[in-house]
């Protein structure tokens, strides 16, 4: 019932269906960064930082205030341990998480988003195998997001992100996440 009002209400406007697809198409978000992670706590102690490390988001925006969604992303690190063997220096963590982000407007043109994310971190092996790394356990684990945004036309924004993670099994794996990249809105 409600199509169809909405449905005759923008047949009987000049621009009215337009609009409304305008409203409905803009709901869901795709995001791609670029991150790097700085070991922090007792991670700053058995890891350097590794590469930059690719991560990607769809979101849905709700009410105008919240952004809710998932991603994946392969965070990368190098353990001190084995800085001079070059088959066992790298760990590479696939991490699988739900977000949820408030938005507090800057501006017409800057968004600002805080929130929490939660998720899952499967030890690998290497980047192309995806083959487990039995050398360490999978961890839970649980995030603090900020995420600002700045429009560079009506579907594309330039986008800065930050969070504070930490790993809530075996808390050997934490850091502070940071990056940038570009939001499209579908």
């Amino acid at each position: 019932m409600k199509i169809i009002f909405i449905l005759i209400l923008s047949l009987t406007s000049k621009n009215g269906l337009s609009f409304y697809k305008e409203k409905l198409t803009s709901r869901y978000h795709v995001t791609t960064y670029l991150t790097r992670q700085f070991p922090i706590l007792k991670s700053s102690e058995k890891l350097y930082l590794g590469s930059y490390s690719p991560q990607i988001n769809i979101y849905y925006l709700h009410n105008d205030k919240w952004l809710i969604g998932f991603g994946t992303q392969i965070k990368n690190f190098v353990n001190k341990d084995f800085i001079h063997r070059s088959d066992t220096n790298n760990i590479y963590l696939l991490s699988f998480y739900t977000q949820s982000l408030y938005n507090i407007k800057i501006s017409k043109s800057i968004d600002f988003y805080l929130g929490m994310k939660s998720g899952f971190l499967r030890p690998i092996k290497n980047i192309t195998s995806l083959k487990k790394n039995l050398n360490y356990r999978k961890e839970f684990f649980f995030s603090l997001s900020a995420v600002s945004t700045t429009q560079i036309n009506n579907n594309l924004h330039f986008t800065l992100v930050s969070d504070l993670w930490c790993g809530v099994n075996t808390n050997r794996f934490s850091a502070l996440e940071l990056g940038g990249g570009v939001t499209y809105k579908l």
